[in-house]
């Protein structure tokens, strides 16, 4: 099933082409700071993910980011992170945390911004302009959840060498 989705990895289903993305940060520059949020979906550990990506959505809601960037958290064994997790310290989301995480994110924003998950982080990319694209988004994200395994995401987490 992975491999079905990775066609779509672009987010090629629902992507705003360049030119749209351009005039949707025009039409609304007076509403945009000149500065970017960057997330990192799974950093919060196992359940508390949601609840951090509504805190974090909370603060873009009024600070009025002109994007919103998130990727995910991947964890290498000669990390301090990876120490942690050994010493029982720290828990690891799973990857379905995570995807759950960025539709908490995405749902929680109510502001006009735009919206990209494209690193290597993600087994799934996908951007759009919100609010225009929040379902299409949404959708995208409980797709995933619903027809993508945890052994399948886990495995692309694994297989990511570097970011």
């Amino acid at each position: 099933m992975l491999d079905h989705y990775n066609h779509y990895n672009h987010y090629n289903h629902y992507n705003h082409n360049n030119n749209n993305h351009n005039n949707h940060n025009n039409n609304n520059h007076n509403n945009h700071n000149n500065y970017s949020f960057f997330y990192l979906a799974g950093i919060s550990g196992a359940g508390r993910g949601e609840d951090g990506a509504k805190a974090t959505a909370a603060v873009c809601n009024q600070l009025h980011p002109m994007a919103v960037g998130a990727n995910m958290l991947t964890i290498y064994p000669d990390s301090g992170l990876y120490k942690e997790i050994r010493k029982g310290n720290w828990k690891e989301e799973s990857e379905m945390e995570k995807y759950r995480e960025i539709r908490a994110l995405v749902q929680n924003l109510q502001i006009p911004t735009a919206f990209a998950a494209l690193g290597a982080s993600n087994a799934f990319q996908m951007q759009g302009a919100l609010p225009e694209d929040k379902e299409k988004l949404l959708v995208f994200l409980d797709d995933v959840v619903r027809n993508v395994s945890e052994s399948e995401l886990r495995r692309y987490r694994e297989n990511v060498r570097h970011l």
